[in-house]
């Protein structure tokens, strides 16, 4: 991962790194606004910290932009299936457009619009080639008449395994069944944090960003 300026935050540098960080062109292609408002956003928040190198002021302002993409970026929706079948046990659907994975490769995907109505649902699909995937399916739903689209559910996937749009209150102190008990000394930081701060706990790039937050000192209000 190289950038073209690593000691000023910037949107060719910021597409970089998400695309690292699993954020595939075919996820949330370039030229969406969502990465310039992440960034946007990103540069607003973050503050410059004294004594600081400029290198970790940029990848703070990326970790925060990537964990605000997690939350609000949209899943990439509507693509056309040229032709689905069914065999032995998958179904092997052809898009009409190049996927942009690599043979092999894992991918969360929902099928809608497909008649018969059994090849529809969420699955992890497997690329087999430049436009094709296969999908578990255990029962022969029969012959297609609707081709119907497919999406992609990356961040929908990464929201639910992060639990974004749950409501975590503050950290546990205290965890006590019948036999046992655990108690944990809950640093002053912990009692300060917003509700967005508790969000930015619950991703490893918000936890990067906060880490770097913390070297602000005691007289930024809500992250230290």
């Amino acid at each position: 991962m190289a950038f073209v300026d690593p000691v000023v935050p910037n949107l060719a540098d910021f597409i970089t790194f998400c695309q690292a960080q699993g954020v595939s062109a075919a996820y949330l292609p370039p030229s969406s606004d969502y990465y310039q408002w992440a960034l946007d956003h990103a540069v607003n928040t973050v503050y410059t910290v004294t004594c600081i190198p400029a290198a970790e002021y940029v990848i703070a302002c990326y970790n925060f932009g990537m964990h605000w993409l997690v939350c609000n970026a949209p899943d990439v929706t509507r693509l056309a299936i040229s032709s689905l079948t069914w065999s032995a046990g998958a179904a092997i659907a052809v898009a009409a457009a190049t996927l942009g994975f690599a043979v092999g490769e894992a991918v969360d995907i929902t099928v809608g619009a497909v008649l018969p109505l059994g090849y529809n649902g969420c699955f992890s699909a497997q690329v087999m080639s430049g436009t094709s995937f296969a999908y578990p399916l255990a029962t022969n739903p029969g012959t297609v008449t609707n081709e119907g689209v497919f999406g992609f559910t990356f961040f929908a996937s990464l929201r639910k395994q992060y639990q974004i749009l749950s409501l975590v209150a503050g950290p546990v102190q205290t965890a006590t069944d019948q036999g046992t008990s655990t108690t944990l000394a809950v640093a002053d930081f912990f009692k300060t944090l917003t509700i967005g701060d508790l969000d930015l706990m619950k991703t490893p790039w918000g936890q990067r960003y906060l880490a770097y937050a913390q070297k602000a000192g005691p007289t930024v209000v809500g992250v230290s």
